[in-house]
């Protein structure tokens, strides 16, 4: 008589016992695993974060590491999106004294979760829509509250998908956002890459 156990990430350990073998037989055993019910309490948040997040894409691009310029004087927002099979794109967003805002764009070639090969970039100015809709999808998330980090419960298994970033900087405080997979993707890569920064693939203009 046998017992045998069966595991695999994401599901929950099964046993069976009671098997028996006979000597040049063979037995078929079926084990069937269940995914375990998630509660509340397996997300847990998180405030603290590698500064070194990145730190290779942002030198590449001569951008300083997450939260490491606590003494700008003005209003900035940096935001960084790396899907697995679309190409990563960095955003830099400075509100000015006079209300304006300069918007600096990276696009790398590749892929996030391969090379991301060279990138390419553009500056420009908002328009005050863009402006708008940047400080109301912030509003909208509630970003300056918003945890740093969510880890995922140890049964929760994502093969791809896409992992971002957001820092800003404000009255000599920064906060940084990082996320993957997260419910929150479509909203941001619709309204920060499409509504701001009109950045393809991700941005369909209206027909």
């Amino acid at each position: 008589m046998y017992q045998v156990s069966a595991r695999s990430s994401g599901f929950k350990d099964e046993t069976v016992s009671g098997i028996t073998v006979t000597e040049g037989k063979t037995t078929e055993v079926q084990i069937k695993l269940q995914q375990p019910l998630l509660k509340s309490s397996d997300f847990r948040a998180y405030d603290s974060f590698d500064p070194n997040t990145y730190s290779r894409s942002l030198t590449e691009i001569g951008q300083p590491l997450l939260c490491s310029e606590r003494a700008l004087d003005h209003e900035s927002y940096r935001f960084l999106w790396a899907p697995t099979f679309y190409q990563p794109v960095f955003l830099r967003i400075d509100v000015n004294s006079d209300g304006t805002a300069d918007l600096l764009t990276y696009i790398w070639r590749g892929a996030a979760g391969y090379e991301w090969g060279k990138p390419k970039k553009s500056v420009r100015k908002l328009t005050e829509a863009e402006k708008w809709k940047l400080f109301r999808a912030l509003a909208d998330i509630g970003f300056w509250t918003l945890p740093t980090r969510v880890e995922n419960p140890p049964n929760v298994i994502t093969l791809d998908g896409t992992e971002w970033l957001i820092e800003g900087s404000k009255d000599g405080n920064c906060h940084v956002v990082m996320r993957y997979s997260s419910p929150m993707t479509s909203f941001v890569e619709k309204e920060f890459l499409a509504g701001v920064a009109k950045v393809n693939p991700y941005h369909k203009p209206d027909r």
